[in-house]
Parts: C-alpha cells; sequence; structure tokens
C-alpha cells in the first residue's frame, strides 16, 4: 500500500510566483502586482513552464492583447518564434486532414476529428492558441483494417498496434498509431474514447450529432459540444491533469455559449458527474476563474481526486510514463479511483481472464487458455525481465 509520504515531495514547487502568474495570465483579465514581487520571478522558469504545460501559445496571445507592463520584453520575444512555429504546424496539420479525409470519403468511411487544430479552431476560434503534435481521429470498430490499409498506401506505417490474438484488444485498447516519416506527422485512429472496460458513447451516438468545420471546403466533422465536454473532461482525468492546457480547454468550453444542463444529463448517463466536480474542485484550488453560474456541493471523493491530480501538476509527473515504480503505483491507484463502481468491478473481473499480451508472451491453444490464471505469476515475472531488457538495449 503506497500512502502519499512515501513520495518526496518537492516542497518548493508546492506553489510558486511562476506557476500562480501563469495561471492569472491564462485567466486572461488584467491584474496588479506589486513591483516587490515581480522582482523576484524567474522569467526562465515562467517560460519553461508554460512549455511544459503547452500552453505558450495562449500566453503569447494574452500578453500581446493586453498592456502587461511588468512583464520583460523579452518574455514575449522568446514566445514569439515557437508561435509561429505552432501555427504553421498546425496549418500543415489541417492540409494532412483534408487529404485523409478526402481518402476516407472516396471508401464511404466516416470520421470524426477529435483534437488538433479543429479543436484549437473550436474552442479558441483560431488555429494558432493550441499546440498538436498528431492527428487524433475516430472510426467505427469495423473500419479498422480498411483504414490502416488506406493509410499505409499513402506512406504510413503502423507505428504501434496492440497485440490481437485474443477478443479482449477492442475493449482493452482503443486506438492505433501510423506515422509518415517525409511528412513527420502521427496519426492515431481510435475506435474507442478512452481504453476499457469504459461505459462511454458508441460513434453512432457521436456520429449523429457530429459538428462540421467552418475551416475546410471538404466536410470534415468534430465532436459536437455535448460529446467533445464528455471527452475532454474524461481525457483530462484519464491523464491526472498533469498539464494545465487540458485545463484551459475545459474552461473555455464551458465559458462558450452551452446548453450546461445538457452536458450534466451526457455525464451523468455516462458515469462520469464525479469528474466534473472533480475539475470544479482542481481549477478552484489552482486559482482559475470558474463561471459564477456553475456551482456544486463539495463532494469528498472529488476533493480527494483533486489533490491527486494537484500532485501531478505541481511534480510535473507524466502519469502515462511515471519516473519512479513508487510513482507508478501512485499514478495507477488514481486511475483505479477515478472509475464508478460498476467499471472497478468489470477492471478487477477482466484480471481473472487472459489477454493478448499474455498470448504474446506465452500462446496456447483455444482450449488451453483457462491455465493463463495460474500462470499469470509466471507470465508478469517474465514480462519484468522483458521490460528490463528493453530498457538495458536503451542505454
Amino acid at each position: 500500500m503506497i500512502v502519499l509520504e512515501k513520495i518526496k515531495l518537492n516542497q518548493e514547487t508546492v506553489s510558486t510566483i511562476e506557476f500562480d502568474l501563469l495561471i492569472k495570465i491564462l485567466n486572461g483579465s488584467e491584474f496588479t502586482v506589486k513591483q516587490s514581487l515581480m522582482e523576484r520571478v524567474n522569467w526562465n522558469e515562467f517560460l519553461r513552464l508554460a512549455f511544459y504545460h503547452k500552453v505558450y501559445p495562449l500566453v503569447y496571445q494574452r500578453l500581446s492583447q493586453q498592456s502587461y507592463n511588468h512583464i520583460p520584453e523579452f518574455v514575449r520575444q522568446e514566445l514569439h518564434k515557437p508561435f509561429l512555429l505552432n501555427t504553421m504546424r498546425m496549418l500543415s496539420l489541417v492540409k494532412e486532414i483534408e487529404q485523409v479525409a478526402l481518402l476516407f470519403m472516396q471508401y464511404n468511411i466516416p470520421s470524426i476529428m477529435l483534437k488538433g487544430p479543429l479543436l484549437s479552431h473550436e474552442l479558441y476560434d483560431d488555429l494558432s492558441s493550441r499546440t498538436s503534435n498528431d492527428i487524433d481521429l475516430l472510426i467505427e470498430l469495423n473500419n479498422l483494417d480498411k483504414v490502416t490499409e488506406l493509410l499505409v498506401s499513402v506512406g504510413y506505417k503502423i507505428k504501434y498496434q496492440p497485440p490481437r490474438l485474443l477478443k479482449d484488444w477492442k475493449i482493452r485498447n482503443h486506438h492505433v498509431e501510423f506515422f509518415h516519416e517525409e511528412k513527420n506527422c502521427e496519426i492515431e485512429v481510435h475506435w474507442r474514447l478512452h481504453p476499457g472496460p469504459s461505459k462511454e458513447p458508441s460513434f453512432a451516438e457521436m456520429w449523429e450529432k457530429k459538428e462540421q468545420t467552418s475551416i475546410t471546403k471538404t466536410p470534415i466533422y468534430h465532436l459536437g459540444k455535448e460529446h467533445l465536454f464528455y471527452y475532454l473532461l474524461t481525457h483530462g482525468a484519464r491523464h491526472g491533469w498533469f498539464r494545465i492546457r487540458w485545463i484551459t480547454d475545459v474552461i473555455c468550453l464551458i465559458n462558450q455559449t452551452m446548453n450546461f444542463e445538457k452536458q450534466l444529463i451526457v455525464l451523468k448517463e455516462y458515469q462520469s458527474v464525479i469528474l466534473f466536480y472533480q475539475f470544479i474542485s482542481l481549477v478552484e484550488k489552482l486559482g482559475f476563474t470558474v463561471l459564477p453560474s456553475i456551482t456544486i456541493t463539495s463532494d469528498r471523493k472529488a476533493i480527494a481526486l483533486a489533490e491527486k491530480a494537484y500532485v501531478f501538476i505541481k511534480e510535473e509527473i507524466n502519469i502515462d510514463h511515471p519516473p519512479s515504480k513508487d510513482w507508478d503505483i501512485y499514478a495507477k491507484r488514481y486511475l483505479f479511483q477515478i472509475k464508478p463502481y460498476s467499471q472497478k468491478c468489470k477492471f478487477l473481473i477482466r484480471k481473472l481472464y487472459a489477454n493478448s499480451w499474455d498470448a504474446e508472451i506465452l500462446p496456447l491453444p483455444r482450449y488451453l487458455h483457462f491455465l493463463y490464471l495460474p500462470l499469470r505469476p509466471v507470465i508478469w515475472v517474465w514480462k519484468q525481465l522483458i521490460r528490463q531488457k528493453v530498457i538495458y538495449r536503451r542505454f
């Protein structure tokens, strides 16, 4: 059993001038700070935080739009070039998205864009306010083989795909990664929003309420606001909110004109209301401005989950790649705690069944699959040895 005290927290990062200043700028409102306090700001640290949390385009825009006279000019200059490079990158991704969409249209394959430039335009009304390294799109599972064939035909190579030895891969996994070396472009093809087992909207539901982007002549679709809110909220929670960018995305969507009652209906249907409570508790703790019309009753579980996410943010812990075994355990515990009760039960039950990774390590004929359960300790040790060999080879 792991407790927070076992992890050595960096007390210097629990509350810093630079981090608090970053939040104030992202809030987008004028503020006054004592000159004596501004003299203590480490501007290089401020810039590092802006780049780490991937909010530097938004920070640059806020600094350009408003007169923060107490911000040194070199800070704007340091942000200017990366801002322009990001804008060019987003324009390049839009071009590639359009080509992929046209390719899929030729074969009547419906697809929905999840993030990237379309999300930046939808939330911030321009392409340059948000960073994106790849293209995320959602398709129906029965189109996965055809989509793979099409992407490979235009120069993409499979970067990663989960083993498909047993049927569990359809639920346990949610995407395949492709990469185009010449274009330096990565595409993640999703057939689920999240790895399972989880309760989420079907593709048919999301397709029915999709919206068409206005930035291309080619019909390209993204999630409707109700499903987009659900996705951004659950995606951020699943990653422990360790980057501020995910928080600003949700705040921006909340601040747009939207029927919030409909959003809550979707969250209730897919057992995610607690994650919204966690989000509100977290943004209040961080100092973000939240619409006064949104009020919730205090919830102990939500506050506890917000505290855990707060640790991930301030300690800069990427829970997808934890820096130590202790953090790995802490992250896995968090990911289990954010699941609703029914999903926790399904998650534990599935632990008793064979999965494709077990079959990859130790292939067995179908009539012997029952042996995976008693052999699980042996397979686990085998996996650890293989993982250590891979790590050793990298160095």
